[in-house]
Formats: structure tokens, sequence, C-alpha cells
């Protein structure tokens, strides 16, 4: 059980959940559990929770402790399907966060209504060195009309 390993190594410093089905389609319940977690633990300073499916409602549970917590300086939430919604909650998050030093979104669905709140999200971090993003949508990288040789 994901959630039981979580809570095994609350006494570690760095825990690595990379691809350990902490959320499924239907429930996002091991994230809220890891973002509980994470809202009292003291110890944790890094955590990859990359791959786990987390999308928007897990994504806006751990936000929320982002807020508050003092220990964590880097967290990695790739691939796992965050959208524009799960983006605004880590902003916001972010917003009020002094430690995180580095962000990974890489691999999540962000478009264009997520790229303001999220530079300025960034740009106006105290703390925040290095963020891993998303390449932009192949849509955006085409141009719209062939160039003229």
């Amino acid at each position: 059980m994901p959630v039981a390993m979580f809570i095994a190594k609350l006494e570690c410093e760095h825990i690595n959940l990379r691809h350990h089905g902490i959320c499924t389609s239907r429930s996002k319940a091991g994230a809220v559990a890891v973002a509980e977690a994470l809202r009292v633990n003291q110890k944790i300073r890094s955590i990859n929770l990359g791959d786990n499916f987390i999308g928007d409602p897990g994504v806006s549970a751990i936000a929320e402790v982002l807020a508050t917590n003092k220990m964590l300086t880097s967290i990695n939430l790739s691939e796992n399907r965050i959208e524009q919604r799960g983006v605004l909650a880590l902003c916001k998050g972010l917003r009020d966060n002094a430690t995180l030093a580095e962000l990974s979104l890489k691999g999540n669905r962000l478009d264009d209504r997520a790229a303001k709140p999220l530079a300025d999200a960034l740009i106006n971090s105290p703390t925040l060195t290095k963020a891993r993003l998303p390449a932009p949508p192949i849509s955006s990288r085409i141009p719209s009309r062939p160039p003229v040789c």
C-alpha cells in the first residue's frame, strides 16, 4: 500500500514515491493523505510524487499545505494530469510559501490559460530557483501559415 510506505518514511528527509499508485482515476484520497502528513511533518525536505495520477483535486490539497509548510524545499509533481484548476491552486500555495526552491510540473496538461498565473507565481516566489515545466502543446509550436521562402 503506497500510503503505508509514505507513513513508514515520515522520518526521512527525501522521499521518492514516483509511480507508486498514490491516486487512481476515481480517488485522490492518497494525495490528500500525503498532504495531511506534510502539513504536520517537520522532517521532509523533498518529495517526488511524479506519475501518480494526482490530478487537480490532489494537487489542490498539496497546494494548501505549501502555503504553510516550512520544511519542503523540493517537490516533483510531474506527469500527474494536472490542468488549469490545479495550477491555479498551486499558484496560490506558492504565493505564501517561503521555502520551496525546486518545482517540477513536466508532463502535465497545462495550456495557455495556466501560463500567465504560473509565470507570475514563479517570478514572484522569493525562494524558487528551479522549475521544470511542460513543453508547450504541439499546436502552439506550429505556425498557422507556412513560412514564405
